[in-house]
């Protein structure tokens, strides 16, 4: 905390110089208070100090953004005696504190009142069949995917996969290590990766193409296994063949704990399972890049890529996300209410909070993926055992 508000003491000694000579010009000097919270008393008693030697340094008002700013309605009561304590002795100092009441950017303290405030992506024409008074996703209504599983080509090659010139000797399938199966996809010898114009090394990847039809919402896993490994992340890239220089998902699988903490894989692991769910958008075809980044030494090694159907994890309700069944053909829109029960997904923004937001019940934290609801029909509802059905609806974006 000293650190901090030597820093910032720094910072207002040139902003002083200044306003001595521009007094007129500036009133007000403001400086934000960063890192500063209210959670436990030594924390009040923190930004005690630090208002008082703004104040001598000239500052008028401590911008104050703290991360419970927004959520106040879950806060202990001596949170709230804090800030009487701080209120207080900003008045006594002569110095105005402004909080800051809406977040932009981090939206998290917004959704965390109620997680259906994330905007959504359209998912579209999604094939559910009904069994047992129950309609579940269609499981077969999967992108042609080839050679997941990164077994031997009966050419020698990657069956399917294909690779840039000059990672020959970089990539290449291991009949000696894998997951399931009798191979692996491997990814080595990292120091003759050819270098870029600013002298790092390319990427290692393998790329596919595969067909989509637009809108779909899909599930992506993969198991990753590491040894000795230095690199700057790893990831599973989605993107259109349509030259939109856009991706269809963020998800990076990192082996650098300070980029994702969700997501940190030692240099030397097992196999481990990752996962990430994309939306096609209005694509026909995308290409499935899998590799690692900023490698200069150990193995990495990949196996067993499966696509399977996202159905209802992370399903938005609201207004201006309506949730529309209709018959195969599309001549028939059911009724909620009437044909099936009132759809929604009690594991929505329900993620655990990070230890530093114990504070918080959960809320406003998405995961990648979760099994979501199924579609339940009432007694009298025209849609039948054994039909196939269109839903169509709006899940977010998730980004880890």
């Amino acid at each position: 905390m000293r650190t901090l508000i030597i820093a910032a003491a720094l910072a207002g000694i040139v902003l002083c110089i200044t306003a001595t000579t521009h007094a007129d010009e500036y009133p007000e000097r403001w400086i934000m208070a960063f890192g500063l919270r209210l959670a436990e008393p030594e924390d009040a008693e923190s930004f005690i100090e630090f208002i008082r030697e703004a104040k001598d340094l000239g500052y008028t008002h401590v911008f104050f953004d703290d991360f419970y700013n927004q959520t106040l309605r879950a806060m202990p009561q001596k949170y709230f005696d804090h800030i009487v304590m701080v209120r207080d002795a900003a008045r006594e100092i002569g110095i105005t504190i402004v909080p800051g009441i809406f977040n932009v950017g981090y939206s998290w303290r917004v959704i965390w009142y109620d997680s259906n405030l994330a905007a959504g992506i359209p998912a579209r024409n999604v094939p559910f069949v009904v069994e047992d008074g129950v309609a579940t996703v269609d499981q077969t209504a999967v992108p042609p995917l080839r050679n997941g599983s990164f077994e031997v080509s009966p050419d020698g090659g990657l069956g399917g996969w294909r690779i840039a010139e000059g990672l020959e000797q970089v990539i290449s399938i291991d009949t000696e290590v894998a997951r399931t199966g009798n191979s692996s996809l491997s990814m080595t010898n990292f120091e003759s990766l050819p270098r870029d114009d600013r002298d790092r090394p390319i990427n290692a990847n393998v790329v596919q193409t595969v067909e989509v039809e637009p809108f779909q919402y899909y599930r992506l896993t993969i198991w990753r296994k590491t040894s000795g490994v230095d690199a700057r992340g790893s990831s599973v890239l989605i993107a259109p063949t349509d030259g939109r220089r856009r991706r269809l998902s963020y998800t990076h699988f990192e082996v650098d704990p300070v980029q994702d903490w969700r997501d940190y894989v030692s240099p030397d692991s097992d196999w481990r399972e990752f996962e990430l769910t994309f939306n096609t958008l209005e694509s026909t075809s995308i290409d499935i890049t899998v590799g690692v980044s900023g490698a200069t030494a150990g193995t990495v090694w990949w196996d067993d890529l499966k696509i399977e159907p996202a159905g209802l994890a992370n399903l938005l309700r609201g207004d201006t996300k309506p949730f529309v069944v209709t018959s195969a053909d599309g001549n028939t829109v059911y009724e909620e209410g009437r044909d099936f029960m009132y759809v929604a997904d009690t594991k929505l923004g329900m993620e655990p909070l990070p230890e530093w937001l114990s504070y918080l019940p959960p809320g406003g934290t998405y995961s990648v993926w979760h099994p979501g609801p199924d579609i339940r029909l009432t007694e009298r509802s025209a849609i039948q055992d054994g039909d196939t059905i269109l839903v169509s609806y709006f899940h977010p974006h998730i980004v880890y």
